[in-house]
């Protein structure tokens, strides 16, 4: 964001723009749209609405990150480091979700890549794991400034994605719920479209959650080979 503006990239989009989502949700559903179908707005009015949002993102972020980054993207699939890694196997779940949504960034790396950056992370711990792997990757990348600035955005990324993901389940289900206590046919489409994007957007959380760690594997192996190099 510019300097005059008072929040980071990964607070206004993480935060903001899924906890208006979920405030107008919420709106929508239990308080008779009356924020949806305001037309004139205040300043005053339009700050504590969007203060409300910011909380309320935060609020979300932490159920987000146990949904959809512990629970979907490392439990009910492997993570994607750990395939890059080749330290799981890709089952069929894993290869239909690559091909959906990631194809060249939820895939192993080349086994002269894995070898070089296991045999280093061996030499540094006991055994072979994805979160020892980070911990020792991770400084290194972040070490090289253009590195840096792009896993800035793909964090910002799949934090975006990730939290649209769990409103808009709660959105889909919020709409559900409607349906069934008033009948009204537009919220049957409404509830679909929530789940709809709820997929969607997973699938771009993802490939951002991929990027983030096959750069970070990337350049840790650049560094592997340039150290090498110059002996």
């Amino acid at each position: 964001m510019r300097d005059w503006f008072p929040l980071t990239n990964y607070e206004f989009y993480a935060f903001v723009a899924s906890g208006m989502l979920l405030v107008a949700t919420f709106d929508y559903c239990f308080a008779e749209a009356v924020l949806v179908h305001r037309t004139e707005w205040t300043t005053v009015q339009f700050i504590f609405w969007t203060v409300v949002s910011f909380i309320v993102g935060h609020i979300c972020a932490a159920p987000s990150a146990g949904l959809v980054e512990h629970l979907l993207a490392r439990t009910l699939f492997h993570d994607p480091m750990s395939v890059q890694l080749g330290l799981k196997p890709l089952r069929r779940r894993e290869r239909a979700l690559g091909w959906l949504f990631a194809y060249r960034e939820y895939a192993p790396l080349t086994p002269a890549t894995r070898e070089t950056i296991l045999t280093a992370i061996a030499t540094d711990a006991i055994g072979r794991c994805t979160h020892r792997a980070f911990e020792i990757a991770y400084p290194v990348a972040r070490q090289v400034e253009d590195t840096a600035r792009r896993l800035e955005s793909f964090q910002n990324a799949y934090g975006f994605c990730r939290n649209i993901v769990f409103v808009s389940l709660i959105a889909g289900g919020a709409l559900a719920y409607r349906y069934t206590v008033y009948g009204i046919g537009q919220d049957v489409w409404f509830s679909l479209t929530a789940f709809v994007i709820a997929i969607g957007m997973y699938g771009r959380f993802l490939k951002y959650y991929a990027l983030f760690g096959r750069e970070v594997l990337l350049r840790f192996h650049a560094s592997l080979i340039g150290e090498k190099g110059s002996v």
